[in-house]
């Protein structure tokens, strides 16, 4: 491993200035932005905004799912994919569930401005 050469000059702060006719600078603490940092003004979070996007996403998610199970069951009967009894018995089993979920969320979603 090569040795690193030692630095043979020194630092003279007394030598001259190599830039003459220079004006020495001056630091002023008293102009904008210097000095201590200013803390940053934070509000306080209110949750009220982002609880309202949840529940219309979430409204509108069950409206959507809703949407899909009742277009599948008339779609699906349409072109004979399933029969009129197979599309009663899907409507009975998936369709109720879903009315209720969607009763639900909706209920939930306009009763929460009442509190």
């Amino acid at each position: 491993m090569p040795k690193k050469a030692a630095a043979t000059a020194e630092l003279d702060a007394t030598a001259e200035d190599p830039v003459p006719n220079r004006k020495p600078e001056v630091l002023d603490a008293t102009k904008e932005g210097l000095g201590p940092p200013q803390k940053p003004e934070v509000a306080d979070y209110n949750p009220a905004k982002d609880r309202e996007i949840a529940r219309r996403r979430l409204a509108y998610f069950t409206l959507g799912l809703l949407w899909l199970v009742v277009t599948s069951l008339f779609f699906g009967d349409f072109m004979h994919w399933i029969s009129l009894g197979e599309a009663k018995d899907l409507a009975t089993a998936i369709l109720a569930p879903v009315v209720v979920l969607v009763g639900t969320v909706i209920g939930f979603y306009f009763g929460g401005d009442q509190r």
